[in-house]
């Protein structure tokens, strides 16, 4: 299975969201993006997680009507100490800010993201 890095858009780079591509048969670049305008809403690193340089990959399944179809799963998680206390903002944030409003779609009944969340600011 292939995946291809897209280039993360402004918002999100400022954010420290990337939006990442799924295998080829899973959601465009738009809908990553549409997706990572919400997200950065809700998005908060830990505090102590400042000048570190985490990151963790998280794959979400998203419902048609844009609600959560299955809790989010790390795909890759930082190997840090503050790994558990990340993953645990990414996973509130993703569930705070659903349900999404995702373009429709007829052919897609569920969408899958990989979105990777950073401490990185650029």
């Amino acid at each position: 299975m292939t995946t291809r890095l897209l280039a993360p858009f402004a918002l999100a780079g400022l954010l420290g969201l990337s939006a990442v591509a799924a295998p080829a048969a899973a959601a465009p670049r738009g809908v990553q993006d549409v997706f990572a305008e919400q997200v950065h809403r809700c998005w908060s690193p830990p505090r102590a997680a400042d000048g570190a340089r985490l990151s963790a990959k998280v794959r979400i399944v998203l419902a048609p009507d844009g609600s959560l179809a299955a809790p989010p799963s790390v795909v890759r998680a930082p190997r840090h100490r503050l790994g558990p206390s990340f993953v645990a903002a990414v996973r509130r944030a993703i569930e705070a800010c659903a349900p999404y409003r995702m373009p429709v779609a007829a052919d897609a009944p569920r969408r899958t993201l990989d979105v990777v969340f950073t401490t990185r600011r650029i």
